[in-house]
């Protein structure tokens, strides 16, 4: 193969205001990071509406018509139309349809226009970068507020327990780990701290589904490793997983190994996650088609426990997978795989394509673009472990993964092939660079926007 034959990549045109980027940034902070809640003195102020309402009216002004139909047209674009359909279809014949129909009008309505954001915003890698630094700058700031926080299991606001606070570390691990091998400066600096003081925070919770979607990064990230480096890393994962062992107080202890003991409350209680389950899936079985109704699993416990003769507790699905299910049916479940497998999906694709790309030319933004789609990926595939456990069904933290999956695929539809500028000679004397180089050099490759960008003729 010719230098000249050797495809490169365009720079995408897309590019939102800076103001946009700006707005779209704080959304997420309040969305996701609860800042509002973190300071008290910004409660009374109602962020989260306000921001909702700024953003959607900035969303409507500048993204654009085409990129939205385009993302319907993502395999999890029709799976979430679809499981919002069932939602609203549902509602008559849920088990407490006013409650439903609130959930889905007051509170549902954020996720959707997380995932939207997420999505269309990833496609300006300038906004995208705006966005996960000011998540991961949160995520760190929570971790390191972790350490001074009071015996006791840690949480994030008023409105993250501790499961989803885990869940939300989990999240943004796979962020920082970008912002480790792609920026340079502080930037990169706040990327390396992030990822130790996440991991802390899951402890300082005291999840046990939050440490599950730790754990299940490592495969996912020796798989991404350096082939001749592999050995190395895998002794690197164990040392980390030792040290961390060794970090975790006696509360988290006790509750992980608490998770193998049959004796355990989650096994013999009629509360437990156990027993939970099994209700719930005899809810499935009782209504295969239109479920309870969104928001209902909770509603549909406390009627199962009605006649016990004393107060009874209002008990959450505690795994998102039979949470949809029973409250959506089996058709609006299907729609929430086709959301999550198809967000894993496009993802993998743009990876595997770029990689193929940085095989043949080593041109450094093929390799940025492969690590953006595989942090995506690795973001989403933890969220969807950590669900196992928690009931995410219509979190939008969930949502923001799989648009931010979403935002990999249709950003990297904008790069075209061809001439371009000059590509670096067919690497035909040497072996190409095989896995992520990032792993095995101290040298980061530089991030969307913080070097002017290369003029390509059309």
């Amino acid at each position: 193969m010719t230098a000249a034959a050797i495809p490169s990549l365009r720079t995408p045109p897309l590019r939102y205001p800076q103001g946009m980027a700006v707005c779209v940034s704080v959304y997420f902070l309040i969305a996701l990071g609860r800042a509002h809640e973190i300071i008290p003195q910004l409660q009374p102020l109602r962020l989260g509406i306000l921001g909702a309402i700024v953003t959607a009216g900035m969303a409507f002004r500048y993204f654009r018509r085409a990129d939205f139909n385009a993302l319907l047209s993502t395999t999890p674009g029709k799976g979430l139309v679809l499981a919002t359909a069932f939602a609203a279809l549902t509602i008559p014949t849920g088990i407490w349809p006013n409650a439903s129909f609130s959930y889905l009008t007051k509170v549902h309505y954020n996720a959707l226009l997380v995932f939207v954001c997420a999505a269309l915003a990833f496609m300006d890698r300038r906004t995208m970068r705006w966005i996960v630094l000011a998540l991961v700058i949160d995520v760190m700031l929570a971790g390191a507020a972790s350490i001074r926080a009071p015996v006791g299991r840690f949480e994030i606001g008023d409105t993250y327990d501790a499961n989803e606070t885990a869940a939300f570390f989990v999240m943004c691990i796979p962020w920082g780990i970008y912002l480790f091998l792609t920026e340079k400066g502080w930037p990169r600096w706040v990327g390396i701290a992030s990822i130790p003081l996440c991991v802390i925070g899951v402890l300082k919770t005291g999840s046990r589904g939050g440490l599950l979607g730790v754990g299940a990064m490592i495969p996912f990230l020796i798989y991404l490793s350096p082939p001749k480096r592999r050995g190395p890393f895998i002794m690197a994962v164990i040392g980390g997983g030792l040290a961390t062992t060794l970090a975790m107080g006696e509360q988290t202890t006790y509750r992980l190994l608490k998770a193998f003991d049959t004796e355990e409350y989650n096994y013999t209680t009629e509360d437990g996650r156990v027993e939970v389950w099994k209700r719930g899936l005899g809810y499935i079985a009782a209504a295969p088609l239109h479920g309870v109704g969104m928001d209902g699993f909770g509603y549909k416990e406390l009627a199962s426990k009605s006649d016990k003769g004393f107060g009874v507790r209002q008990t959450a699905a505690h795994n998102m997978y039979i949470q949809v299910a029973a409250e959506l049916g089996l058709i609006g479940f299907t729609g929430f795989m086709m959301m999550l497998l198809g967000g894993l999906q496009i993802a993998g694709k743009v990876r595997a394509r770029m990689a193929r790309i940085f095989a043949a030319n080593h041109d450094p933004e093929a390799f940025r673009e492969m690590l953006r789609a595989a942090m995506a990926q690795l973001s989403l595939y933890s969220v969807m472990c950590t669900g196992f456990f928690l009931s995410l069904g219509y979190s939008s933290m969930l949502y923001f993964t799989v648009g931010a999956a979403c935002g990999q695929w249709l950003g990297n539809r904008s790069f075209g092939f061809g001439p371009g500028n000059q590509p670096p000679p067919a690497p035909s004397a040497r072996r190409p660079v095989r896995g992520m180089r990032g792993w095995r050099t101290a040298r980061p490759v530089a991030a969307a926007g913080m070097t002017a960008s290369r003029a390509v003729p059309s």
